[in-house]
């Protein structure tokens, strides 16, 4: 699946991605995820996701199942180190 990544205006920690090529102004959005995602900047564009890609500080079957499921995912990013 390709996606569009957009990070939020109001805290650049949160993402937002959509099916390639989607409009975001024709996005249907709840109310909380509008208001959080008002304002947003292009960050990566046309991400080919797959499930069981491993990738850094993104999870892409959550990501594609939000997509599928309600046409956007939100998400942020976060890298975790574990020592062992």
């Amino acid at each position: 699946m390709l996606v569009d990544t957009y990070r939020s205006s109001n805290n650049d920690s949160n993402l937002i991605s959509v099916p390639a090529g989607t409009d975001m102004s024709q996005i249907d959005l709840p109310e909380d995820v509008e208001k959080a995602f008002s304002q947003v900047t292009p960050f990566k564009m046309a991400i080919d996701l797959q499930p069981g890609d491993n990738r850094i500080a993104i999870d892409s079957e959550d990501i594609i199942k939000q997509i599928n499921d309600k046409g956007f995912a939100t998400h942020g990013t976060a890298v975790k180190f574990e020592i062992i």
